[in-house]
C-alpha cells in the first residue's frame, strides 16, 4: 500500500484511474501521450506503466547517475528523508534555473517527495503491478510561483492556464518527454553512453506520432487553457484561490 500524503492530490480519486487525457481520440490503447490530470490549479498528475521491477525504477528516481541519464543532467540528491536535492537541467549547480530543496519523505521503494526551497515539488509513488510498476508524478506549482528570469517570451514560457497559474507548455511537454524516455531508459544496457541513449530516446519518440517537444508543447497549451480547474484567470482575477 503507497502512503498516504499532506499534499493535495493522492493517487487513489477513481477519476485518475485512465491517466488522464490523450492527445486523439484514437489511441486508446496505448499510454505514449496520456498528457496527465490537473488535481487543482496547483496541482498536476502524470501516470504512466512500465514494464520493469518496482526496484529498478525506485533507483532511476532517486539515485543521481540514473536522473543525469533520463531527466536532468548534472544532479545531486542525498537519497534520506532530509536530505538536500539539485536538479540543474544541465546548468551549473548555482544557476538560478536549478531547482534545490530536501526530501520531505522517503520509503524505499514506494514514495520519493522532493520539496522545492521555492515552494511545489515532485512527489513520485510506485505501485507494484502486474507485470511492472505503475509510477504516479505528481508535481505542485503554488500560485505565486517565481520562474527564474529569461523564459518569458521563450516558445513555451507562456502561462496559457492565467495570471495564477504558473504552469508552463514547454515545461510539461518536457516532463512528459522525460517519463518517455525513462521507459527506455530502463530497458538499456548499463554501458550505453550518453550518446547512445540520446539516439534511443530519438528512435522510440519517432514512433510516437506527435510526442516532439514542439507539437507537445503546443497540444500541453491547448490541455492547460481547457483543463485547468477554475478556468483561465486574467491578470486582475483575484478571484480564484
Amino acid at each position: 500500500m503507497l502512503r498516504a500524503s499532506g499534499r493535495e492530490g493522492r493517487h487513489e480519486d477513481a477519476a485518475l484511474s485512465g491517466g488522464g487525457a490523450r492527445v486523439t481520440g484514437d489511441r486508446t490503447t496505448t499510454q505514449d501521450l496520456v498528457l496527465g490530470t490537473f488535481i487543482n490549479r496547483s496541482t498536476f498528475r502524470y501516470v504512466r506503466d512500465y514494464p520493469h521491477p518496482r526496484e529498478r525504477v525506485w533507483e532511476a528516481i532517486t539515485k543521481p547517475q540514473h536522473w543525469d541519464a533520463w531527466f536532468m543532467p548534472r544532479s545531486r540528491v542525498d537519497a534520506r528523508v532530509g536530505g538536500r536535492f539539485h536538479f540543474t537541467f544541465g546548468r551549473e549547480f548555482a544557476d538560478p534555473w536549478s531547482w534545490s530543496g530536501a526530501i520531505a519523505e522517503f520509503a524505499a521503494p514506494e514514495v520519493v517527495d522532493y520539496t522545492f526551497d521555492k515552494g511545489g515539488g515532485m512527489r513520485f509513488e510506485l505501485e507494484a503491478i502486474a507485470g511492472g510498476t505503475r509510477l504516479y508524478l505528481t508535481h505542485t506549482m503554488p500560485r505565486g510561483f517565481v520562474w527564474a528570469d529569461g523564459e518569458e517570451g521563450q516558445p513555451g514560457g507562456d502561462e496559457p492556464g492565467g495570471a495564477d497559474a504558473p504552469w508552463r507548455p514547454g515545461g510539461m511537454a518536457g516532463f512528459l518527454i522525460a517519463l518517455i524516455n525513462l521507459d527506455s531508459y530502463l530497458a538499456s544496457t548499463p554501458r550505453q553512453s550518453r550518446a547512445e541513449l540520446r539516439a534511443l530516446y530519438d528512435d522510440k519518440r519517432s514512433e510516437i506520432p506527435g510526442a516532439d517537444w514542439s507539437t507537445l508543447t503546443q497540444t500541453y497549451r491547448r490541455h492547460i487553457a481547457h483543463t485547468i480547474p477554475g478556468g483561465v484567470v486574467e491578470k486582475g482575477d483575484s478571484s480564484q484561490s
